[in-house]
Protein backbone atom coordinates (compact mmCIF):
# COMPACT_ATOMS: atom_id res chain seq x y z
CA UNK A 1 0.00 0.00 0.00
CA UNK A 2 2.91 2.24 0.98
CA UNK A 3 3.84 2.21 -2.69
CA UNK A 4 0.61 2.48 -4.31
CA UNK A 5 -0.25 5.45 -2.09
CA UNK A 6 3.22 6.69 -2.98
CA UNK A 7 2.42 6.97 -6.87
CA UNK A 8 -0.98 8.42 -6.12
CA UNK A 9 0.83 11.34 -3.98
CA UNK A 10 3.33 11.86 -6.72
CA UNK A 11 0.54 12.16 -9.43
CA UNK A 12 0.14 10.74 -13.04
CA UNK A 13 2.35 12.64 -14.76
CA UNK A 14 5.19 11.97 -12.77
CA UNK A 15 4.12 8.03 -13.44
CA UNK A 16 4.04 8.81 -16.76
CA UNK A 17 7.57 10.55 -17.14
CA UNK A 18 9.46 7.54 -14.95
CA UNK A 19 7.48 4.56 -16.04
CA UNK A 20 10.67 2.70 -16.96
CA UNK A 21 11.84 3.89 -13.54
CA UNK A 22 8.79 2.98 -11.35
CA UNK A 23 8.39 -0.59 -13.63
CA UNK A 24 11.60 -1.86 -13.32
CA UNK A 25 12.23 -0.74 -9.48
CA UNK A 26 8.90 -2.72 -8.50
CA UNK A 27 9.91 -5.44 -10.29
CA UNK A 28 13.24 -5.84 -8.61
CA UNK A 29 11.55 -5.88 -5.32
CA UNK A 30 10.40 -9.36 -6.59
CA UNK A 31 13.69 -10.44 -7.72
CA UNK A 32 15.23 -9.46 -4.25
CA UNK A 33 16.57 -12.75 -2.35
CA UNK A 34 15.33 -11.56 0.85
CA UNK A 35 11.49 -11.25 -0.75
CA UNK A 36 11.93 -15.07 -1.52
CA UNK A 37 13.18 -16.50 2.10
CA UNK A 38 10.55 -19.91 1.28
CA UNK A 39 7.96 -20.74 -1.25
CA UNK A 40 5.19 -19.22 1.10
CA UNK A 41 7.33 -16.23 0.94
CA UNK A 42 7.74 -16.01 -2.82
CA UNK A 43 3.93 -16.41 -3.42
CA UNK A 44 2.93 -13.62 -1.40
CA UNK A 45 5.42 -11.18 -2.28
CA UNK A 46 4.46 -11.71 -5.90
CA UNK A 47 0.81 -10.65 -4.98
CA UNK A 48 2.17 -7.77 -3.64
CA UNK A 49 3.92 -6.46 -6.53
CA UNK A 50 1.06 -7.55 -9.01
CA UNK A 51 -1.21 -5.50 -6.38
CA UNK A 52 1.36 -2.71 -7.07
CA UNK A 53 0.99 -3.26 -10.73
CA UNK A 54 -2.35 -3.21 -11.14
CA UNK A 55 -3.75 -0.34 -8.92
CA UNK A 56 -1.20 2.22 -10.69
CA UNK A 57 -0.74 1.11 -13.81
CA UNK A 58 -4.20 -0.59 -14.71
CA UNK A 59 -6.22 2.12 -12.58
CA UNK A 60 -4.07 5.08 -13.19
CA UNK A 61 -2.92 5.43 -16.26
CA UNK A 62 -4.50 5.82 -19.70
CA UNK A 63 -4.13 3.94 -23.08
CA UNK A 64 -0.82 5.78 -24.11
CA UNK A 65 0.44 5.05 -20.73
CA UNK A 66 -0.52 1.84 -20.70
CA UNK A 67 0.44 1.00 -24.20
CA UNK A 68 4.18 2.64 -23.18
CA UNK A 69 3.96 0.53 -19.72
CA UNK A 70 3.56 -2.61 -21.70
CA UNK A 71 6.61 -2.07 -24.19
CA UNK A 72 8.77 -1.81 -21.41
CA UNK A 73 7.49 -4.98 -19.82
CA UNK A 74 8.19 -6.61 -22.98
CA UNK A 75 11.43 -5.51 -23.44
CA UNK A 76 11.69 -6.65 -19.19
CA UNK A 77 10.83 -9.85 -20.10
CA UNK A 78 12.91 -10.08 -22.94
CA UNK A 79 15.95 -9.45 -21.14
CA UNK A 80 15.27 -11.89 -18.27
CA UNK A 81 14.00 -14.21 -20.29
CA UNK A 82 17.17 -14.53 -22.19
CA UNK A 83 19.42 -14.41 -20.04
CA UNK A 84 18.20 -17.20 -18.10
CA UNK A 85 17.22 -19.54 -21.18
CA UNK A 86 21.09 -19.09 -22.10
CA UNK A 87 22.38 -19.58 -18.21
CA UNK A 88 19.67 -23.25 -18.53
CA UNK A 89 21.07 -24.26 -21.96
CA UNK A 90 25.00 -23.44 -20.65
CA UNK A 91 24.59 -25.40 -17.22
CA UNK A 92 22.19 -28.56 -18.07
CA UNK A 93 21.47 -29.26 -21.55
CA UNK A 94 24.22 -29.82 -24.89
CA UNK A 95 22.30 -27.76 -27.24
CA UNK A 96 23.76 -24.26 -27.86
CA UNK A 97 23.23 -20.99 -27.74
CA UNK A 98 23.57 -20.67 -31.75
CA UNK A 99 20.40 -23.14 -31.47
CA UNK A 100 17.93 -21.09 -29.71
CA UNK A 101 16.20 -19.16 -32.70
CA UNK A 102 14.73 -22.52 -33.51
CA UNK A 103 13.69 -23.47 -30.20
CA UNK A 104 10.80 -21.53 -30.10
CA UNK A 105 9.46 -22.99 -33.45
CA UNK A 106 10.00 -19.63 -35.16
CA UNK A 107 12.17 -19.51 -38.64
CA UNK A 108 13.72 -16.68 -37.36
CA UNK A 109 13.25 -14.32 -34.28
CA UNK A 110 13.38 -10.18 -34.79
CA UNK A 111 16.52 -8.64 -34.45
CA UNK A 112 16.42 -6.82 -31.41
CA UNK A 113 15.60 -10.67 -29.64
CA UNK A 114 18.31 -12.16 -31.91
CA UNK A 115 21.10 -9.18 -31.16
CA UNK A 116 20.21 -9.93 -27.53
CA UNK A 117 20.83 -13.60 -27.10
CA UNK A 118 24.17 -13.09 -29.09
CA UNK A 119 25.04 -10.45 -26.89
CA UNK A 120 24.17 -12.63 -23.98
CA UNK A 121 26.01 -15.57 -25.52
CA UNK A 122 29.16 -13.65 -26.35
CA UNK A 123 29.55 -12.83 -22.70
CA UNK A 124 32.59 -14.24 -20.85
CA UNK A 125 32.06 -17.23 -18.15
CA UNK A 126 32.69 -14.98 -15.72
CA UNK A 127 29.51 -12.78 -16.30
CA UNK A 128 27.35 -16.02 -16.53
CA UNK A 129 29.13 -17.33 -13.04
CA UNK A 130 27.87 -14.16 -11.34
CA UNK A 131 24.65 -14.25 -12.34
CA UNK A 132 23.63 -17.69 -11.89
CA UNK A 133 23.65 -17.10 -8.13
CA UNK A 134 20.28 -14.19 -8.62
CA UNK A 135 18.96 -16.18 -11.77
CA UNK A 136 16.18 -18.08 -9.46
CA UNK A 137 14.90 -14.89 -8.18
CA UNK A 138 14.60 -14.09 -11.74
CA UNK A 139 11.38 -16.33 -12.36
CA UNK A 140 9.49 -13.73 -9.82
CA UNK A 141 9.84 -10.99 -11.82
CA UNK A 142 9.09 -12.63 -14.89
CA UNK A 143 5.64 -14.07 -13.42
CA UNK A 144 5.16 -10.78 -11.80
CA UNK A 145 5.92 -9.36 -15.80
CA UNK A 146 3.71 -11.49 -17.63
CA UNK A 147 0.94 -11.26 -15.41
CA UNK A 148 0.40 -7.81 -16.04
CA UNK A 149 1.70 -8.15 -19.39
CA UNK A 150 -1.63 -10.26 -19.76
CA UNK A 151 -3.70 -7.53 -18.18
CA UNK A 152 -2.81 -4.99 -20.33
CA UNK A 153 -3.28 -6.56 -23.60
CA UNK A 154 -7.02 -7.39 -22.48
CA UNK A 155 -7.53 -4.22 -21.34
CA UNK A 156 -5.81 -2.57 -24.42
CA UNK A 157 -7.65 -4.77 -27.02
CA UNK A 158 -6.63 -4.23 -30.38
CA UNK A 159 -4.47 -1.74 -29.75
CA UNK A 160 -2.20 -4.69 -28.75
CA UNK A 161 -1.81 -5.22 -32.27
CA UNK A 162 0.81 -2.14 -32.46
CA UNK A 163 3.14 -3.51 -30.14
CA UNK A 164 2.85 -7.22 -32.25
CA UNK A 165 4.11 -4.80 -35.40
CA UNK A 166 6.92 -3.11 -33.27
CA UNK A 167 9.88 -4.88 -34.66
CA UNK A 168 12.03 -3.84 -32.14
CA UNK A 169 10.11 -5.51 -29.60
CA UNK A 170 8.76 -8.57 -31.15
CA UNK A 171 6.48 -9.55 -28.26
CA UNK A 172 5.61 -12.73 -29.61
CA UNK A 173 8.68 -14.18 -29.81
CA UNK A 174 9.51 -12.61 -26.57
CA UNK A 175 7.08 -14.72 -25.19
CA UNK A 176 8.00 -18.43 -26.89
CA UNK A 177 11.09 -17.86 -25.19
CA UNK A 178 10.06 -17.17 -22.05
CA UNK A 179 7.93 -20.46 -22.56
CA UNK A 180 11.12 -22.46 -22.60
CA UNK A 181 11.97 -21.14 -19.37
CA UNK A 182 12.72 -23.82 -16.42
CA UNK A 183 10.22 -22.71 -13.84
CA UNK A 184 6.72 -24.05 -14.78
CA UNK A 185 5.00 -21.32 -12.93
CA UNK A 186 7.20 -18.97 -15.91
CA UNK A 187 6.00 -20.98 -18.50
CA UNK A 188 2.52 -21.16 -17.21
CA UNK A 189 2.12 -17.28 -17.03
CA UNK A 190 3.78 -17.05 -20.31
CA UNK A 191 1.18 -19.00 -21.96
CA UNK A 192 -1.76 -17.29 -20.23
CA UNK A 193 -0.20 -14.13 -21.44
CA UNK A 194 -0.38 -15.68 -25.35
CA UNK A 195 -3.56 -16.61 -24.86
CA UNK A 196 -4.96 -12.76 -23.70
CA UNK A 197 -2.84 -11.89 -26.67
CA UNK A 198 -4.79 -13.55 -28.92
CA UNK A 199 -8.27 -13.63 -27.36
CA UNK A 200 -7.82 -9.47 -28.00
CA UNK A 201 -6.55 -10.30 -31.81
CA UNK A 202 -8.82 -13.58 -32.91
CA UNK A 203 -7.02 -13.75 -36.47
CA UNK A 204 -4.21 -14.76 -34.48
CA UNK A 205 -5.39 -17.96 -33.12
CA UNK A 206 -5.52 -20.77 -35.94
CA UNK A 207 -1.50 -19.76 -36.80
CA UNK A 208 -0.42 -19.54 -32.96
CA UNK A 209 -2.33 -23.06 -32.16
CA UNK A 210 -0.52 -24.28 -35.79
CA UNK A 211 2.52 -22.88 -34.50
CA UNK A 212 2.17 -24.83 -31.07
CA UNK A 213 0.90 -28.02 -32.87
CA UNK A 214 4.15 -28.26 -35.17
CA UNK A 215 6.69 -27.49 -32.31
CA UNK A 216 5.24 -30.37 -29.84
CA UNK A 217 4.95 -32.62 -32.54
CA UNK A 218 8.61 -32.51 -33.45
CA UNK A 219 9.79 -32.32 -29.62
CA UNK A 220 7.72 -35.65 -29.11
CA UNK A 221 9.89 -37.41 -31.59
CA UNK A 222 12.62 -36.91 -29.59
CA UNK A 223 13.17 -38.80 -26.28
CA UNK A 224 15.74 -36.69 -23.99
CA UNK A 225 14.90 -35.23 -21.13
CA UNK A 226 16.27 -32.21 -22.14
CA UNK A 227 12.95 -31.50 -24.50
CA UNK A 228 10.87 -31.97 -21.44
CA UNK A 229 10.66 -28.21 -20.67
CA UNK A 230 9.54 -27.06 -24.17
CA UNK A 231 7.63 -29.68 -24.00
CA UNK A 232 5.72 -28.35 -21.24
CA UNK A 233 5.50 -24.75 -22.25
CA UNK A 234 4.43 -25.64 -25.83
CA UNK A 235 1.51 -27.80 -24.19
CA UNK A 236 0.63 -25.53 -21.43
CA UNK A 237 0.10 -22.41 -24.50
CA UNK A 238 -1.96 -25.15 -27.11
CA UNK A 239 -3.88 -26.10 -23.85
CA UNK A 240 -4.77 -22.49 -23.53
CA UNK A 241 -5.39 -21.56 -26.78
CA UNK A 242 -7.64 -24.00 -26.96
CA UNK A 243 -9.42 -22.89 -23.94
CA UNK A 244 -10.02 -19.54 -25.51
CA UNK A 245 -11.41 -20.86 -28.90
CA UNK A 246 -15.32 -20.21 -27.26
CA UNK A 247 -14.30 -16.34 -26.69
CA UNK A 248 -13.44 -16.08 -30.72
CA UNK A 249 -17.04 -16.22 -32.98
CA UNK A 250 -15.48 -18.03 -35.64
CA UNK A 251 -13.59 -20.72 -33.83
CA UNK A 252 -11.86 -22.85 -35.24
CA UNK A 253 -11.61 -25.36 -37.82
CA UNK A 254 -13.15 -29.10 -36.29
CA UNK A 255 -10.15 -30.85 -38.82
CA UNK A 256 -7.80 -29.27 -36.04
CA UNK A 257 -9.44 -30.89 -33.05
CA UNK A 258 -9.06 -33.43 -34.52
CA UNK A 259 -5.50 -33.44 -35.37
CA UNK A 260 -4.42 -32.73 -31.66
CA UNK A 261 -6.95 -35.56 -29.87
CA UNK A 262 -4.92 -37.71 -32.22
CA UNK A 263 -1.83 -36.64 -31.25
CA UNK A 264 -2.87 -36.82 -27.65
CA UNK A 265 -3.85 -40.24 -28.25
CA UNK A 266 -0.77 -41.25 -29.70
CA UNK A 267 1.39 -39.89 -26.79
CA UNK A 268 -0.38 -42.27 -24.26
CA UNK A 269 -0.10 -45.14 -26.36
CA UNK A 270 3.10 -44.26 -26.50
CA UNK A 271 3.34 -43.99 -22.44
CA UNK A 272 1.62 -47.35 -22.29
CA UNK A 273 4.62 -48.71 -24.63
CA UNK A 274 7.06 -47.66 -22.54
CA UNK A 275 5.73 -49.19 -19.23
CA UNK A 276 5.26 -52.63 -21.55
CA UNK A 277 8.84 -52.48 -21.88
CA UNK A 278 8.80 -51.81 -25.64
CA UNK A 279 10.35 -48.57 -25.93
CA UNK A 280 12.82 -48.97 -23.47
CA UNK A 281 14.64 -45.46 -24.30
CA UNK A 282 12.23 -43.33 -23.39
CA UNK A 283 13.26 -42.47 -19.59
CA UNK A 284 10.66 -42.19 -16.89
CA UNK A 285 10.67 -38.62 -17.19
CA UNK A 286 9.64 -37.93 -20.72
CA UNK A 287 7.00 -40.50 -20.34
CA UNK A 288 5.60 -39.09 -17.20
CA UNK A 289 5.85 -35.46 -18.87
CA UNK A 290 3.88 -36.97 -21.95
CA UNK A 291 0.80 -38.86 -20.04
CA UNK A 292 0.17 -35.48 -18.52
CA UNK A 293 0.68 -33.13 -21.75
CA UNK A 294 -1.43 -36.04 -23.31
CA UNK A 295 -4.61 -36.02 -21.03
CA UNK A 296 -4.44 -32.04 -20.65
CA UNK A 297 -4.69 -31.95 -23.78
CA UNK A 298 -7.93 -33.94 -24.21
CA UNK A 299 -8.96 -31.43 -21.59
CA UNK A 300 -8.45 -28.55 -23.73
CA UNK A 301 -10.15 -30.18 -26.89
CA UNK A 302 -13.18 -31.12 -24.56
CA UNK A 303 -13.02 -26.85 -24.04
CA UNK A 304 -14.06 -26.75 -27.70
CA UNK A 305 -17.65 -27.60 -26.79
CA UNK A 306 -19.50 -30.51 -28.38
CA UNK A 307 -20.35 -28.95 -31.55
CA UNK A 308 -16.44 -29.55 -32.23
CA UNK A 309 -15.94 -32.83 -30.08
CA UNK A 310 -19.21 -34.90 -30.15
CA UNK A 311 -17.57 -37.31 -32.96
CA UNK A 312 -14.62 -38.20 -30.62
CA UNK A 313 -16.53 -38.61 -27.43
CA UNK A 314 -16.33 -42.34 -28.25
CA UNK A 315 -12.79 -42.88 -28.50
CA UNK A 316 -12.66 -40.44 -25.53
CA UNK A 317 -15.04 -42.87 -23.67
CA UNK A 318 -12.83 -45.63 -24.08
CA UNK A 319 -9.64 -43.90 -22.78
CA UNK A 320 -11.29 -43.08 -19.56
CA UNK A 321 -12.58 -47.14 -19.39
CA UNK A 322 -8.84 -47.95 -20.01
CA UNK A 323 -6.92 -46.04 -17.56
CA UNK A 324 -9.19 -47.73 -14.52
CA UNK A 325 -9.45 -51.48 -13.48
CA UNK A 326 -12.12 -53.43 -15.03
CA UNK A 327 -12.24 -55.76 -12.21
CA UNK A 328 -10.83 -57.07 -9.09
CA UNK A 329 -8.44 -59.81 -11.11
CA UNK A 330 -6.83 -56.79 -13.12
CA UNK A 331 -6.45 -54.77 -9.91
CA UNK A 332 -4.59 -57.63 -8.10
CA UNK A 333 -2.38 -57.82 -11.62
CA UNK A 334 -1.71 -54.30 -11.13
CA UNK A 335 -0.76 -54.76 -7.75
CA UNK A 336 2.42 -57.16 -8.53
CA UNK A 337 4.20 -54.33 -9.87
CA UNK A 338 5.62 -52.98 -6.84
CA UNK A 339 7.88 -50.06 -8.57
CA UNK A 340 7.53 -46.81 -7.69
CA UNK A 341 7.15 -45.99 -11.15
CA UNK A 342 4.49 -47.51 -12.32
CA UNK A 343 2.51 -46.03 -9.54
CA UNK A 344 3.77 -42.67 -10.06
CA UNK A 345 2.20 -43.59 -13.49
CA UNK A 346 -0.82 -45.16 -12.72
CA UNK A 347 -1.92 -41.78 -10.42
CA UNK A 348 -0.81 -39.99 -13.21
CA UNK A 349 -3.31 -41.75 -15.45
CA UNK A 350 -5.97 -41.27 -13.10
CA UNK A 351 -5.66 -37.53 -12.12
CA UNK A 352 -5.10 -36.96 -16.19
CA UNK A 353 -8.76 -38.94 -16.81
CA UNK A 354 -10.49 -37.14 -14.21
CA UNK A 355 -8.92 -33.99 -15.68
CA UNK A 356 -10.26 -34.18 -18.84
CA UNK A 357 -13.65 -36.06 -17.28
CA UNK A 358 -14.63 -32.72 -15.57
CA UNK A 359 -13.48 -30.38 -18.71
CA UNK A 360 -16.27 -32.55 -20.86
CA UNK A 361 -18.88 -32.15 -18.00
CA UNK A 362 -18.09 -28.48 -17.58
CA UNK A 363 -18.37 -27.70 -21.12
CA UNK A 364 -20.45 -30.33 -22.66
CA UNK A 365 -23.31 -31.18 -20.36
CA UNK A 366 -25.79 -28.23 -20.90
CA UNK A 367 -28.66 -29.46 -23.18
CA UNK A 368 -26.66 -32.28 -24.84
CA UNK A 369 -28.37 -35.39 -23.09
CA UNK A 370 -26.95 -37.48 -26.03
CA UNK A 371 -23.64 -36.92 -25.14
CA UNK A 372 -23.91 -37.66 -21.17
CA UNK A 373 -25.44 -40.78 -21.23
CA UNK A 374 -25.29 -43.83 -18.46
CA UNK A 375 -23.22 -45.58 -20.62
CA UNK A 376 -20.57 -43.09 -21.10
CA UNK A 377 -19.89 -42.04 -17.33
CA UNK A 378 -21.10 -44.89 -15.55
CA UNK A 379 -17.93 -47.34 -15.78
CA UNK A 380 -15.69 -44.55 -15.25
CA UNK A 381 -17.00 -43.09 -11.89
CA UNK A 382 -17.61 -46.71 -10.83
CA UNK A 383 -14.15 -47.86 -11.95
CA UNK A 384 -12.78 -44.67 -9.87
CA UNK A 385 -14.32 -45.17 -7.12
CA UNK A 386 -13.69 -48.75 -7.20
CA UNK A 387 -9.33 -47.26 -7.59
CA UNK A 388 -9.59 -44.75 -5.28
CA UNK A 389 -10.75 -47.02 -2.16
CA UNK A 390 -8.68 -49.71 -3.19
CA UNK A 391 -5.40 -47.01 -2.95
CA UNK A 392 -6.39 -45.77 0.34
CA UNK A 393 -6.66 -49.25 1.64
CA UNK A 394 -2.37 -49.32 0.62
CA UNK A 395 -2.18 -46.52 2.14
CA UNK A 396 -2.04 -46.48 6.39
CA UNK A 397 -4.95 -44.29 7.24
CA UNK A 398 -3.56 -41.51 9.45
CA UNK A 399 -2.97 -40.07 5.74
CA UNK A 400 -6.38 -39.18 5.40
CA UNK A 401 -8.48 -40.09 8.60
CA UNK A 402 -8.90 -35.99 8.65
CA UNK A 403 -10.71 -36.12 5.06
CA UNK A 404 -13.22 -38.82 6.37
CA UNK A 405 -16.44 -36.37 5.68
CA UNK A 406 -14.83 -35.62 2.37
CA UNK A 407 -14.91 -40.07 1.49
CA UNK A 408 -18.44 -40.00 2.77
CA UNK A 409 -19.36 -37.86 0.31
CA UNK A 410 -17.42 -39.07 -2.35
CA UNK A 411 -19.35 -42.30 -2.02
CA UNK A 412 -23.07 -40.64 -1.76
Amino acid sequence: MTYVELALSLGTSWIEQNLSLFINHVLELAGNSRSSTSHVDSVYSRKCITFILRSVIGSRLGEKAQFAAAKELSAIITRYTTLQLILNNINSSPTSTNELNISTGSSSLNSNTNSMIQSYASSSTNTFESSSSNIEYTQHILICALYELSLLGQRVGTSISLLLQDSCQGLIDTLFLAILNPSHSVRLSAAWCLRSITTALPSLMIPMIDRCSEKIKTLAKQSTSYNTDAMSGFALTLQALLGAVYRCPLGIPSQRAKTIFEFADDLLRTATASTAGQQQSLIARVVLQRTHTAWHLLAACCALRQQVIKKIVPHLVLLWRNVFSRSQADFEQEKQREDSFTWTLSFNQCSGALCSTISFLNNCSIDVDHLITDDSLKLPTTMFCLRLYEHLLLIPIKFYEHLYQLLTIIDA
